[in-house]
């Protein structure tokens, strides 16, 4: 006999793989009892593409209906969430349609997973401490704690925008050609903001946010760009942004 815990853990199996452990293990005729496992399976796992699908809505319209659902199914079989919102579900599903094969063709699909990801995630993010940075002895700034920074090759931000207007013909004009690109994104007034950085931008933020000193993150960030265009990048695509208040400004200033 198995325990209550070791049956539910084979159940949550049988629901994600569909190997019907437990059929043998419930009351009532077999060929019933499977047929009504494969029923509370396609519920749990079109509840889980649908919540991908939420968290997800630039890959949904570009990939289209069937083709996602199909992706996500795969994704969940093997990917089930850890806890009981599934406002946050998706964590690793850019990194899975990397390697999923239906998808090799669509190299920028990941990249699109990504952006949506962190997108959703700061739109539902709550109000929590921000993130206190010191300049110096007389100034510190604090940053919004929703803030991420992300780093793509394709232009995420006009698929977005495409897939939000429903225009479908200004697909045909994008720059699909891989380059750098690399975003600010945190919770704004009315939901998700996001800014574009420039390289040392993204270079000193991205440091900042991991913990590093200002001090660590402007040298890291010195290491690889001119220093007169790295600072004025700093100073005017972060110091700047909606989500950095200054605390103290220097005597004099």
């Amino acid at each position: 006999m198995l325990s209550l815990a070791e049956f539910q853990f084979t159940l949550a199996a049988d629901l994600l793989d569909g190997g019907m452990r437990t059929a043998r293990l419930l009351p009532g005729d077999p060929v019933m009892v499977k047929e009504a496992l494969r029923v509370h399976r396609n519920t749990v796992l079109s509840g889980l593409a649908n919540a991908l699908r939420l968290g997800h809505p630039t890959v949904a319209w570009l990939t289209g209906e069937d083709f996602f659902d199909q992706a996500a199914h795969a994704f969940s079989a093997n990917n089930p969430p850890h806890t009981a919102c599934l406002t946050d579900y998706g964590d690793g599903f850019a990194a899975f349609l990397e390697s999923y094969a239906p998808a090799s063709g669509l190299p920028y699909l990941a990249d699109v997973a990504r952006f949506d990801h962190a997108i959703e995630r700061c739109a539902n993010a709550g109000f929590t401490a921000p993130i206190l940075l010191a300049l110096d002895r007389e100034t510190a700034v604090e940053l919004d704690a929703s803030l991420v920074t992300l780093s793509a090759e394709y232009p995420v931000e006009q698929l977005r925008d495409a897939c939000d207007s429903r225009d479908a013909d200004s697909l045909e004009h994008l720059d699909m050609s891989p380059q750098a690109r690399n975003y600010a994104i945190w919770r704004g007034k009315e939901g998700a903001a996001m800014r574009p950085l420039s390289m040392p931008s993204a270079t000193f933020l991205g440091a900042v946010l991991r913990g590093e000193t200002a001090d660590a993150a402007l040298a890291a960030t010195l290491a690889h760009a001119d220093p007169v265009d790295a600072l004025a990048s700093i100073r005017n695509e972060i110091f700047t942004a909606p989500f950095v208040r200054i605390l103290s400004q220097p005597h004099g200033e």
